[in-house]
Order: C-alpha cells, then structure tokens, then sequence
C-alpha cells in the first residue's frame, strides 16, 4: 500500500469540500457526500493504509459536519464494500483467493456493482436526508453486519 492514499482520500475529501464549502455557506444550504469504505470499520492484512485512510474519510465527514451543521451544510459520507470497478475486476482476477475470501463476508453473497451505490447517493443529495448530517451510510450486502 502507498502512503498517497492518505493524499487522495483524506486529503482529497477535505480540499474538495474546503473549496465548496464557501459557495454552499453562501447560498446558506448544501450537501457533501464523501466516500469511505468497510474498511473504515474492519481491516485485512496489507490494507493499514487504506484502512486508516477510509476511517479517516468517515471521521472528517462528521467533523466537518459539526463545524459547517450550523452553516446550513449537510456532510455525511457512502461506504461501499468491495465495488466491481475495472482495477478492482483486475485485482481480483490476478488473485482469486483473496477474490473468494472478500466474497465470503459479503452476506449477500455477490460483489457490489457500482450501480449499487445510486439510490443511496441520490437519497443523500436529495431532500429526502435533509436532517441526516454526520453518517457514514454503509451500503454494503452486509459486510458490516
């Protein structure tokens, strides 16, 4: 694991939302949907750094919620399980036992598509969670269950 993924998701989440943030206070109301991870509640060897990267994304998710709440901004954060995007497919291929031991924790028994993720993202950028701010939504075929 590289230490850049501090850069892209920690850091990252925090610039981009630093930047909005000052339109959204303007206009006295918006929403930031971060992305973590299961894996900002579990770990797995090799993963320390990505492990620590996504806890990371959740806990700045909940406070810059406390800090921007009062400010008319919603922050909460997606996290996802294993998602079949193309480097995850290439991942997986070039090790099938990781591969089979990852499925085996999903309850649902099958790899999240990243079609999986859209109702929730549009449930937290719609009015529908005007009064969530803070969460870590897990939408993950019950990895954390």
């Amino acid at each position: 694991m590289r230490h850049g993924q501090l850069d892209v998701h920690v850091k990252g989440a925090f610039f981009c939302s630093q930047q909005i943030a000052p339109l959204m206070i303007e206009r006295g109301y918006g929403k930031i949907i971060n992305m973590s991870s299961t894996w900002a509640v579990m770990t797995d060897p090799g993963k320390s750094v990505y492990c620590a990267a996504k806890a990371a994304v959740s806990h700045l998710t909940a406070a810059l919620s406390t800090e921007w709440a009062p400010l008319g901004i919603r922050v909460n954060a997606l996290a996802p399980a294993t998602t079949m995007t193309g480097f995850v497919q290439g991942t997986m291929a070039a090790n099938p036992m990781r591969a089979e031991r990852l499925l085996s924790r999903i309850k649902l028994g099958r790899f999240e598509q990243p079609s999986d993720l859209l109702g929730a993202a549009i449930f937290l950028a719609s009015g529908a969670s005007d009064f969530m701010t803070g969460q870590t939504l897990f939408v993950d075929g019950g990895v954390t269950s």
